[in-house]
């Protein structure tokens, strides 16, 4: 649901507001920074657009830093749980 936020402000921001690119420069753009690549090959090059990025960029890290929390806590509870019917089949095997 974030990612498509995301996705959603970088078109209208970067297609209509700041830097008039395309659609798919401004998708590229956002998917190229949400996953800290950052290749170089786009730029913002007004700096409305330039501080715009910079809290763009922030958020992308931030809700990155979110998903990452969350998938881990997934796996592990996941691994928990497979941990303990492993030691509850142990257990039954010794009697």
């Amino acid at each position: 649901f974030y990612l498509a936020i995301y996705m959603t402000i970088a078109v209208i921001a970067y297609s209509f507001v700041l830097e008039k690119w395309t659609i798919i420069d401004s998708l590229y753009f956002a998917v190229a920074t949400f996953t800290t690549c950052g290749y170089g090959d786009l730029e913002p090059t007004t700096v409305p657009g330039q501080l715009f990025t910079i809290v763009f960029a922030i958020y992308g890290v931030v809700i990155l830093g979110v998903f990452i929390a969350i998938f881990g806590s997934f796996i592990s509870e996941y691994q928990t749980k497979a941990m303990r019917r492993f030691q509850r089949k142990k257990q039954s095997q010794m009697m």
